[in-house]
Protein backbone atom coordinates (compact mmCIF):
# COMPACT_ATOMS: atom_id res chain seq x y z
CA UNK A 1 0.00 0.00 0.00
CA UNK A 2 1.16 3.20 -0.65
CA UNK A 3 2.12 5.97 1.88
CA UNK A 4 -0.29 9.17 1.77
CA UNK A 5 3.08 11.22 0.54
CA UNK A 6 3.07 9.11 -2.29
CA UNK A 7 -0.06 10.02 -3.56
CA UNK A 8 0.26 13.44 -2.69
CA UNK A 9 3.44 13.56 -5.08
CA UNK A 10 1.99 11.59 -7.60
CA UNK A 11 -1.20 14.59 -7.27
CA UNK A 12 1.40 17.17 -7.27
CA UNK A 13 3.10 15.50 -10.49
CA UNK A 14 -0.17 15.33 -12.30
CA UNK A 15 -1.11 18.67 -11.78
CA UNK A 16 1.93 19.84 -12.87
CA UNK A 17 1.57 18.20 -16.18
CA UNK A 18 -1.76 19.44 -16.95
CA UNK A 19 -0.91 22.75 -15.67
CA UNK A 20 2.45 23.26 -17.57
CA UNK A 21 0.86 21.24 -20.99
CA UNK A 22 -1.65 24.75 -20.66
CA UNK A 23 1.31 27.07 -21.18
CA UNK A 24 3.60 25.20 -23.48
CA UNK A 25 -0.13 25.99 -25.92
CA UNK A 26 0.15 29.50 -25.24
CA UNK A 27 4.13 29.29 -27.44
CA UNK A 28 5.73 30.92 -24.18
CA UNK A 29 9.34 30.57 -23.93
CA UNK A 30 10.24 27.18 -22.72
CA UNK A 31 11.67 26.71 -19.17
CA UNK A 32 10.19 25.89 -15.56
CA UNK A 33 10.97 27.73 -12.61
CA UNK A 34 10.66 26.19 -9.06
CA UNK A 35 10.46 28.54 -5.86
CA UNK A 36 10.95 27.23 -2.83
CA UNK A 37 11.63 29.93 -0.46
CA UNK A 38 10.91 29.62 3.31
CA UNK A 39 11.16 32.27 5.63
CA UNK A 40 9.94 30.42 8.76
CA UNK A 41 9.87 26.65 7.93
CA UNK A 42 11.67 24.89 5.45
CA UNK A 43 9.75 21.25 5.03
CA UNK A 44 12.02 18.41 4.96
CA UNK A 45 10.04 16.85 2.17
CA UNK A 46 10.59 19.59 -0.42
CA UNK A 47 13.67 18.01 -1.63
CA UNK A 48 11.68 15.31 -2.52
CA UNK A 49 9.52 17.47 -4.53
CA UNK A 50 12.13 19.15 -6.52
CA UNK A 51 13.73 15.55 -7.21
CA UNK A 52 10.10 14.49 -8.85
CA UNK A 53 9.51 17.51 -10.69
CA UNK A 54 13.09 17.49 -11.92
CA UNK A 55 12.80 14.15 -13.46
CA UNK A 56 9.94 14.33 -15.04
CA UNK A 57 11.45 17.84 -16.60
CA UNK A 58 13.99 16.05 -17.52
CA UNK A 59 12.67 13.02 -19.18
CA UNK A 60 9.97 15.26 -20.99
CA UNK A 61 12.73 17.23 -22.43
CA UNK A 62 12.37 20.39 -20.67
CA UNK A 63 14.56 22.65 -18.92
CA UNK A 64 13.82 23.60 -15.06
CA UNK A 65 15.58 25.96 -12.47
CA UNK A 66 15.15 25.52 -8.80
CA UNK A 67 15.66 28.71 -6.69
CA UNK A 68 15.17 29.58 -3.17
CA UNK A 69 16.45 33.34 -4.56
CA UNK A 70 13.56 36.15 -4.90
CA UNK A 71 15.36 38.02 -7.15
CA UNK A 72 14.16 35.86 -10.18
CA UNK A 73 11.26 37.63 -10.09
CA UNK A 74 11.49 40.47 -11.96
CA UNK A 75 10.11 41.19 -15.89
CA UNK A 76 13.49 39.79 -17.98
CA UNK A 77 13.88 36.91 -15.79
CA UNK A 78 10.28 35.65 -15.69
CA UNK A 79 9.85 35.88 -18.94
CA UNK A 80 12.13 33.19 -19.74
CA UNK A 81 9.18 30.79 -18.10
CA UNK A 82 6.35 29.04 -19.03
CA UNK A 83 5.29 27.99 -15.43
CA UNK A 84 6.60 28.85 -11.92
CA UNK A 85 5.67 26.45 -9.13
CA UNK A 86 6.00 27.25 -5.86
CA UNK A 87 7.18 24.47 -3.51
CA UNK A 88 6.56 24.44 0.21
CA UNK A 89 6.97 28.03 0.49
CA UNK A 90 5.93 29.90 4.08
CA UNK A 91 6.15 33.22 4.99
CA UNK A 92 6.38 36.51 3.09
CA UNK A 93 8.89 35.57 0.01
CA UNK A 94 8.15 38.05 -2.47
CA UNK A 95 9.27 41.97 -1.90
CA UNK A 96 6.25 44.50 -3.35
CA UNK A 97 8.23 45.05 -6.36
CA UNK A 98 8.62 41.39 -6.71
CA UNK A 99 5.08 40.98 -6.41
CA UNK A 100 4.41 43.12 -8.46
CA UNK A 101 6.45 41.78 -11.32
CA UNK A 102 5.03 38.40 -10.77
CA UNK A 103 1.33 39.27 -11.10
CA UNK A 104 2.03 40.95 -14.34
CA UNK A 105 3.79 37.59 -16.09
CA UNK A 106 0.84 35.79 -14.63
CA UNK A 107 -1.54 38.65 -16.30
CA UNK A 108 0.50 37.96 -19.50
CA UNK A 109 -0.55 34.82 -19.35
CA UNK A 110 2.80 33.13 -17.73
CA UNK A 111 1.70 29.85 -15.45
CA UNK A 112 1.54 29.63 -12.15
CA UNK A 113 1.21 26.88 -9.92
CA UNK A 114 1.17 26.60 -6.19
CA UNK A 115 1.91 26.40 -3.23
CA UNK A 116 2.32 22.85 -3.55
CA UNK A 117 2.84 21.43 0.18
CA UNK A 118 4.04 17.61 0.40
CA UNK A 119 4.05 16.41 3.55
CA UNK A 120 5.98 13.38 4.76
Amino acid sequence: MRSFKSYLVVLTALLFVVSFQQCRKKNHKPGLLVFKKAEFYFHESTDAGVEAISRYCKENGIDVEVTDNAEVFEDNILKNYYAVVFLNTAGDVLNPAQQTAFEKYIHAGGGFMGPIFIFS
